[in-house]
């Protein structure tokens, strides 16, 4: 059935996706906690990350604000595509420290780039964060893995060689592979090469709670939204904070991971 798209940032803010939490610009400053000196540095570097998301229909309109944006943005890298596999513990363990609106929160994921599944040259990432400041701790994959012919079991024992004994432990007993997504990213940084953003859109996703292989073939059906994130150290929160106050997007958290597979549970 046609539905008629909201052609007002107003009538599209009414429709906004579940997980995405109204933050009044003016608060953001205070929101964004100063620098921790005292986090360890094997957990790499820390940076704000900020979320606005809208639906499909506004991509033109999200790139014109970005080019016309007083940060004078840049595109710094080419369009491509951005694929994530998604661990979690049996319990969904990641989901309930999501929703329950946790300060630390942990997420395990393999990330690729690219349109290849027979050939993957990943990276697995812990990925964490603390309030609205995150960091990765990445372990590079030494050997590509065929997500066409691979079983789940034998991805993940793969895996075990490449990441250290705490990790391997909880791989084997704790994490488990949930869900995949892909979709095309655009990159841009500001003049001053303090602020980045990024485009994500054209998103799929595949559910594979139920899958001993890796499901690439049934997507999960799902709203087609922009995810607009826009980044910078935490030393340069409050120009963050400048920047996207001039976005007119709502800004909010959200999660593809928690969003796509709220949608494959059917509850979007």
């Amino acid at each position: 059935m046609y539905q008629e798209q909201p052609t007002s940032l107003t009538e599209q803010a009414e429709q906004r996706p579940a997980h995405l939490v109204d933050i009044p610009g003016g608060l953001l400053k205070a929101l964004l906690p100063s620098p921790d000196r005292s986090a360890s540095a094997t957990m790499g570097a820390h940076r704000h990350e900020i979320k606005m998301v809208t639906e499909h229909w506004h991509l033109h309109d999200v790139e014109s604000w970005i080019r016309l944006h007083r940060a004078a943005f840049l595109p710094t890298y080419p369009q491509r595509q951005v694929n994530n596999i998604y661990f979690d513990t049996p319990d969904l363990s990641s989901v309930v420290e999501n929703l329950a609106g946790m300060a630390e929160r942990r997420k395990l994921r393999l990330r690729w780039y690219g349109d290849e599944w027979t050939a993957v040259e990943g990276i697995l990432e812990h990925k964490c964060k603390r309030d609205l400041a995150g960091w990765k701790i990445q372990y590079p994959l030494t050997t590509m893995k065929d997500l066409t012919r691979m079983s789940w079991s034998d991805l993940v024992k793969s895996i075990e060689d490449d990441v250290n004994d705490e990790l391997k432990h909880q791989l084997r007993m704790k994490w488990r592979p949930i869900l995949i997504n892909s979709y095309q990213r655009r990159y841009y940084i500001s003049a001053n090469q303090k602020v980045r953003a990024t485009v994500d859109f054209a998103g799929v996703c595949y559910d594979q709670r139920f899958s001993a292989y890796p499901n690439i073939s049934r997507p999960s059906p799902g709203r087609r939204l922009i995810i607009l994130e826009v980044k910078a150290s935490v030393d340069d929160r409050n120009e963050l904070a400048d920047v996207v106050s001039d976005f007119p997007l709502r800004v909010g958290k959200h999660s593809k991971y928690i969003t796509a597979l709220e949608e494959s549970l059917g509850h979007g």
